[in-house]
C-alpha cells in the first residue's frame, strides 16, 4: 500500500502546474538578507557617532525563558488493581 501512495505523491507533483521556481527564491532571501545586515549596521552606525538608543522592539528583546517541563509520571497510567 505504501509503494502505490508514493506513486501516487510522484505523479500529482509531476502533473503539478508551477508558476515560480526555486530559482525565484534565491533572489527573495537575497534581498531580506541584505535588508536585515542594513539594520543591522544601522544601530551600530549611531553609537559610533554617539548617538544611543534605549528603546528596543520586540526582535531585539532578550527571548523569555523556556518554560519548566512537567514533571512525568511513572508507570503506563490508569490504575491497577
Amino acid at each position: 500500500m505504501l509503494y502505490n501512495d508514493a506513486v501516487e505523491v510522484m505523479k500529482i507533483m509531476a502533473r503539478f502546474k508551477h508558476k515560480t521556481s526555486i530559482l525565484d527564491d534565491f533572489g527573495f532571501y537575497d534581498r531580506r538578507a541584505q535588508k536585515l545586515k542594513e539594520r543591522k549596521e544601522k544601530p551600530a552606525a549611531a553609537t559610533a557617532t554617539g548617538a544611543t538608543s534605549t528603546s528596543t522592539t520586540a526582535s531585539e528583546a532578550e527571548p523569555a525563558a523556556p518554560a519548566a517541563k512537567p514533571a512525568r509520571s511513572k508507570g503506563r497510567g490508569g490504575k491497577r488493581s
